[in-house]
């Protein structure tokens, strides 16, 4: 697993999280890229320090599923459906970047970095929700 900070630039994204799976190992690697910030990402004012966050968020959804097809478990769509009515109908990669936005902002939560985060209207109680929901994610990985 590698957090990888390359000095170049994406047309399209500022960040990617590769899941790849090695079939000998039998086991998850987890490659973070961290570009510099698209023309988008700048305009738009995001913070490199939420996208870190994404994307460790997209990191802890495939270790806590165990593998990279991206899949929301039908019990987290459950838990996240009172914040996002819509999400069961969303596809796939919609529904696994919401999930990674919401461990992003629980992580965020309540933390010295809370001003990266981008999501103003949601509200503090919310937020601490997700950050519990981290807390309960990387308390289950540890017990892996």
């Amino acid at each position: 697993n590698a957090v990888l900070i390359i000095p170049v630039s994406h047309v399209k994204y500022n960040s990617e999280c590769l899941l790849l799976e090695d079939p000998y190992a039998g086991r998850l690697m987890i490659k973070i890229l961290l570009y510099h910030m698209s023309e988008r990402g700048v305009a738009d004012g995001t913070d490199p320090r939420y996208v870190f966050c994404h994307e460790l968020g997209h990191a802890l959804h495939a270790r806590f599923i165990g593998n990279s097809s991206g899949v929301v478990p039908a019990e987290l769509l459950d838990l996240l459906a009172p914040f996002f009515p819509i999400i069961k109908q969303l596809e796939l990669v919609e529904q696994a970047d919401i999930l990674a936005d919401v461990f992003a902002m629980g992580m965020l939560y309540d933390s010295p970095f809370a001003d990266a985060d981008p999501f103003h209207k949601v509200d503090a109680r919310d937020k601490a929700v997700f950050n519990k929901y981290v807390k309960a994610a990387c308390q289950a990985l540890t017990k892996v």
